[in-house]
């Protein structure tokens, strides 16, 4: 039986996070080794990126992508919401 999978978009979140660091397109494409015009495409959500791309963009950003099933997402979200952190963006992957 196969599985098709619906990734919600990425791009608007990983700019989000990149901005409230401070940091540049330039500075983390280089230390995701992409090139800045393909990051901002993928900010822009102009290009379905490969899921490795988006963990390097992810990593280099300070943060990691997960994938879990989706009864534990509330538990996740509630135990970031207690340590105080700004919300994680979660991304659903829905199976349509």
């Amino acid at each position: 039986r196969l599985v098709t999978f619906h990734i919600l978009p990425v791009g608007v979140d990983l700019r989000r996070i990149r901005e409230q660091q401070g940091a540049t397109q330039a500075a983390v494409a280089a230390k995701a080794g992409l090139n800045a015009t393909y990051l901002s495409k993928i900010e822009r959500e102009q290009v379905d990126p490969r899921t490795s791309t988006v963990a390097d963009i992810a990593r280099a950003l300070g943060h990691e992508v997960l994938i879990v099933p989706r009864e534990l997402v509330p538990t996740i979200r509630s135990l970031t919401e207690r340590a105080g952190e700004s919300p994680v963006p979660l991304i659903s992957i829905d199976p349509d």
